[in-house]
């Protein structure tokens, strides 16, 4: 198959971003072509508010760009990674006229929540799913706190919608868990239109039989990635090791105060990829606090390919990283008494730790693999281009 695979990055590199191309290397290695177009969501800065919203709703330039690349491309799909703001929807829309199947990537919850995490103030809140319109959205400014910012968001949604650019134009969905394709779902969309397939590693890791006294976090310090839950089962546990945590985010200066007076706390910023994967690796876990609805962490499918196990928060698409209850363990989100628990036990028993560290490759070989994921894509675009046919037949 011929893909142009097409993703608006992140001013910082995030998870999207290293899976979007990860993907495309692994389909390149099955022997697809694959034609990665990447749009810099820093020009933002120089184009101001209006501007900026108005690309997000219909980007003329991306549409100007992608209909020249598809005109003589001989292409079988577009697939759209993140298209906020430098693409928008609208690009989806050109499948029609050039005969390929067109894919969007759900990897949050943005057609149907306009923050696109379901979580505001500190909790759940769905007030936009099933909505016609998130007009709750606007009223709370979900997205970055700022009116014209969401006001953009809710414009776009409302075109697409308006305009069947996903319910009619749009030929699948590839949602990164089944939570988040059921959160869709919720939402109106065709079950028959919306896949999931777990988010893909480029390669797996060689794994470790290190058993170290080493637990780690990896990720955003923001209020719904939970550090502080985590931080309180740390000093309920009590045990002799090491906590480290490793990003960066607004909660970072009050992450540090709670942890003052623990000893083996230690933060680290934020560190290169290569190099949150190393720590990964030679962890004896990894913990996923989220008290959001995750939808599927990408660098708890890396922690298992290295053999790293996972203690992880059940919500969101979190549970689908044990499809059979192996590699880790799960507990009640914010529920710091069940964390310190499940901390506890593994600290206490190195012959648990090496068996969770078999089981948690061991998971990964079987469901997430690389060779694994890619066979699922390729199923994906199959039904996609057969859905595509059959409407221009």
């Amino acid at each position: 198959m011929k893909i142009l695979m097409v993703h608006s990055r992140y001013q910082q590199l995030g998870g999207e971003d290293i899976s979007t191309r990860n993907e495309a290397r692994l389909l390149r290695d099955a022997g697809h072509e694959v034609e990665l177009v990447e749009y810099d969501n820093h020009e933002i800065e120089q184009m101001g508010a209006a501007r900026a919203g108005l690309r997000a709703i219909w980007s003329r330039t991306a549409r100007r760009d992608l209909s020249a690349r598809l005109a003589g491309g001989g292409f079988d799909i577009l697939h759209v990674q993140n298209y906020l703001p430098m693409v928008s929807p609208a690009v989806l829309r050109l499948g029609k006229r050039y005969g390929v199947a067109t894919i969007q990537a759900l990897r949050n919850y943005r057609l149907i929540c306009t923050k696109a995490q379901f979580f505001r103030d500190g909790k759940d809140c769905h007030d936009c799913l099933g909505k016609a319109l998130p007009w709750a959205g606007l009223k709370h400014r979900c997205y970055r706190d700022s009116l014209p910012a969401t006001l953009a968001l809710t414009g776009m949604i409302a075109t697409h919608r308006m305009i069947g650019t996903w319910s009619r134009e749009t030929d699948a969905f590839i949602a990164v868990s089944e939570y988040v394709r059921s959160k869709y779902l919720e939402g109106g969309f065709d079950p028959d239109k919306v896949y999931a397939k777990p988010n893909v590693v480029a390669s797996a890791g060689s794994a470790s039989t290190a058993v170290t006294r080493k637990l780690v976090y990896v990720g955003r310090l923001s209020a719904e990635k939970g550090v502080d839950v985590l931080i309180e089962a740390w000093r309920r546990a009590g045990v002799d090791g090491e906590l480290v945590i490793a990003g960066d985010g607004p909660t970072r200066e009050t992450l540090q105060q709670q942890a003052a007076d623990l000893s083996g706390v230690r933060f680290l910023g934020r560190i290169p990829s290569q190099d949150a994967r190393a720590l990964m690796r030679e962890a004896r876990a990894m913990v996923i606090p989220s008290i959001w609805a995750e939808p599927f962490p990408r660098t708890g499918v890396e922690a298992m390919s290295d053999g790293t196990p996972v203690i992880g928060a059940s919500t969101g698409g979190i549970p689908e990283l044990f499809p059979d209850r192996r590699g880790g363990a799960l507990y009640a989100a914010t529920d710091a008494e069940a964390l310190a628990m499940e901390i506890r036990e593994l600290f206490t028993s190195d012959e648990k730790a090496a068996h969770w560290r078999a089981d948690a490759r061991a998971v990964f070989d079987e469901h997430f693999s690389p060779a694994a994921v890619t066979r699922r894509t390729e199923e994906i675009y199959a039904a996609a281009i057969a859905r595509r046919k059959a409407r221009s037949a």
